[in-house]
Protein backbone atom coordinates (compact mmCIF):
# COMPACT_ATOMS: atom_id res chain seq x y z
CA UNK A 1 0.00 0.00 0.00
CA UNK A 2 2.93 2.34 0.53
CA UNK A 3 4.43 1.81 -2.36
CA UNK A 4 0.35 2.28 -4.29
CA UNK A 5 0.35 5.38 -2.11
CA UNK A 6 3.71 7.09 -3.36
CA UNK A 7 2.88 6.01 -6.97
CA UNK A 8 -0.04 7.91 -6.58
CA UNK A 9 1.31 10.70 -4.95
CA UNK A 10 3.97 11.39 -8.11
CA UNK A 11 1.35 10.62 -10.39
CA UNK A 12 -0.57 13.90 -9.09
CA UNK A 13 2.23 15.79 -8.70
CA UNK A 14 3.07 15.37 -12.40
CA UNK A 15 -0.71 16.02 -13.04
CA UNK A 16 -3.02 17.28 -10.24
CA UNK A 17 -5.93 16.73 -12.26
CA UNK A 18 -5.19 12.58 -13.04
CA UNK A 19 -8.86 10.54 -12.07
CA UNK A 20 -7.15 7.42 -11.50
CA UNK A 21 -4.85 8.02 -9.43
CA UNK A 22 -7.10 9.98 -7.62
CA UNK A 23 -9.32 7.00 -7.45
CA UNK A 24 -6.41 4.60 -6.16
CA UNK A 25 -5.12 6.96 -3.76
CA UNK A 26 -8.50 6.87 -2.46
CA UNK A 27 -8.52 3.17 -2.88
CA UNK A 28 -5.25 3.04 -0.82
CA UNK A 29 -6.45 5.30 1.54
CA UNK A 30 -10.01 3.43 2.20
CA UNK A 31 -7.91 0.33 3.08
CA UNK A 32 -5.87 2.44 5.88
CA UNK A 33 -9.01 3.33 7.20
CA UNK A 34 -8.25 6.97 6.27
CA UNK A 35 -11.60 7.86 5.70
CA UNK A 36 -11.57 11.68 5.64
CA UNK A 37 -8.78 11.25 3.08
CA UNK A 38 -9.84 8.99 1.12
CA UNK A 39 -13.56 10.67 0.80
CA UNK A 40 -11.98 14.08 -0.44
CA UNK A 41 -9.81 11.86 -2.89
CA UNK A 42 -12.98 10.25 -4.34
CA UNK A 43 -15.13 13.46 -3.78
CA UNK A 44 -12.01 15.44 -6.39
CA UNK A 45 -12.69 12.31 -9.10
CA UNK A 46 -16.26 12.47 -8.67
CA UNK A 47 -16.24 15.79 -9.92
CA UNK A 48 -13.75 15.33 -13.18
CA UNK A 49 -15.29 12.07 -14.12
CA UNK A 50 -19.01 12.22 -13.27
CA UNK A 51 -19.77 9.44 -14.79
CA UNK A 52 -17.35 6.55 -13.78
CA UNK A 53 -18.99 3.74 -12.06
CA UNK A 54 -16.16 2.95 -10.15
CA UNK A 55 -15.70 5.97 -8.16
CA UNK A 56 -19.20 6.31 -7.69
CA UNK A 57 -19.09 3.06 -6.50
CA UNK A 58 -15.56 3.73 -4.06
CA UNK A 59 -17.58 6.91 -2.97
CA UNK A 60 -20.63 5.36 -1.68
CA UNK A 61 -18.31 2.58 0.49
CA UNK A 62 -16.58 6.15 1.96
CA UNK A 63 -19.79 7.89 2.47
CA UNK A 64 -20.70 4.20 4.51
CA UNK A 65 -17.58 3.82 6.50
CA UNK A 66 -17.62 8.02 7.73
CA UNK A 67 -21.54 7.46 8.59
CA UNK A 68 -20.47 4.40 10.52
CA UNK A 69 -17.70 6.55 11.99
CA UNK A 70 -19.81 9.40 13.11
CA UNK A 71 -22.15 7.01 14.65
CA UNK A 72 -19.78 5.47 16.84
CA UNK A 73 -18.28 8.76 18.26
CA UNK A 74 -21.84 10.24 18.87
CA UNK A 75 -22.29 6.91 20.54
CA UNK A 76 -19.02 6.86 22.59
CA UNK A 77 -19.59 10.42 23.50
CA UNK A 78 -23.40 9.53 25.00
CA UNK A 79 -21.33 6.87 27.51
CA UNK A 80 -18.75 9.57 28.68
CA UNK A 81 -21.22 12.53 28.69
CA UNK A 82 -24.66 10.79 29.17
Amino acid sequence: PDNALRSCNDALDLDPDNVKALYRRASVYYDKKKWDEAGADAKRAAEMAPDDKAVKKLQARIDQQLKRQKAKQKKMAQKMFG
